[in-house]
């Protein structure tokens, strides 16, 4: 699979992804005050959980998205809808 910027389709998809990147930063004060008063972390702690979730996105996005093409899509497929699935039956 060869990906390119060429059509408006491409265009409309990476600024849809990139005001959703927008909004974890500018829902960040409400997503640390959020961990603060719900599970009673204290602030340096919700914000460094909230900053190693923010890093390990961005540094996944940079290592996949250039992988994407190569790997198998029935097998991305299976793995993308069983990691959530696994995570919220425990």
């Amino acid at each position: 699979m060869r990906l390119t910027t060429d059509n408006k389709l491409t265009w409309i998809v990476l600024a849809l992804c990139h005001i959703a990147g927008m909004l974890d930063l500018v829902i960040l004060p409400r997503w640390v005050g959020g961990m603060m008063q719900s599970y009673g972390f204290a602030p340096t702690s919700a914000g460094a959980m909230v900053t190693i979730y923010l890093i390990g996105t961005r540094l996944s996005n940079a290592v996949l998205a250039r992988q994407i093409g190569k790997l198998p899509e029935k097998a991305i497929a299976v793995v993308g809808f069983a990691a959530p699935a696994l995570s919220f039956s425990g």
